[in-house]
């Protein structure tokens, strides 16, 4: 899992691939629901490990050359071609 700087170079990469190729991508961002209540009710620790799950189960659908990052506290990025 990137975080958003190296998810923000992807993305210039992939802009200008996309306008050299004439081809589109897709950016894909995730958010959480609910989150602020896990962290509430069971603490930090336990947000954090319901963020590593979220983000393993994202990571088990997408193609292993799929870019994506933490993108901000509760929300994941992806950008795919």
């Amino acid at each position: 899992l990137g975080n958003r700087r190296f998810l923000m170079d992807r993305l210039a990469q992939e802009t200008e691939r996309a306008n050299r190729k004439q081809a589109p991508f897709t950016l894909g961002i995730l958010d959480v629901d609910w989150f602020k209540t896990i962290n509430d009710r069971f603490g930090h620790l336990e947000g954090d490990r319901a963020l590593v799950a979220f983000a393993q189960a994202v990571k088990n659908q997408l193609r292993a050359a799929t870019p994506w990052a933490d993108w901000a506290a509760k929300s994941l990025a992806c950008c795919c071609r």
